[in-house]
């Protein structure tokens, strides 16, 4: 093993423990129930993050109508309905990531097999 490798290595593993330490940090601050905290070193925060639409457990092609389809799911179809309004969220806790349509009868639909949620992500600066 020449230096470059043993170097490369070393970035790496310092790469993911950075990794494991943003997690951790993410962890506590998800259970205290914190968004922000100062120190004299860095200041840490969570910021929301795009809501977007990605298939979930129950997702099965053949029930969703094909202008949401390309040959895989397709997210930018479905924001665009989301803007024009022809699918829609609803604020009840059991429908949260759940996006409905009106179909050709008028009667509300699932989107089934779509999840529509945002996330959080951790900063460190």
């Amino acid at each position: 093993m020449g230096k470059d490798h043993r170097l490369s290595r070393t970035a790496t593993a310092r790469e993911n423990e950075a990794k494991r330490v943003k997690n951790l940090i993410g962890y506590f601050f998800d259970k205290m129930g914190k968004t922000r905290h100062k120190t004299s070193l860095f200041n840490v925060y969570t910021q929301a993050t795009r809501k977007s639409a990605k298939p979930d457990m129950s997702y099965d092609a053949d029930k969703i109508p094909v202008e949401y389809l390309k040959r895989e799911l397709s997210a930018s179809a479905i924001d665009s309905a989301i803007k024009e309004g022809r699918l829609y969220e609803k604020t009840a806790p059991l429908d949260k990531g759940k996006l409905f349509y009106i179909d050709g009868q008028g009667v509300e639909q699932r989107l089934a097999g779509v999840s529509y949620l945002g996330g959080e992500t951790l900063v460190i600066r």
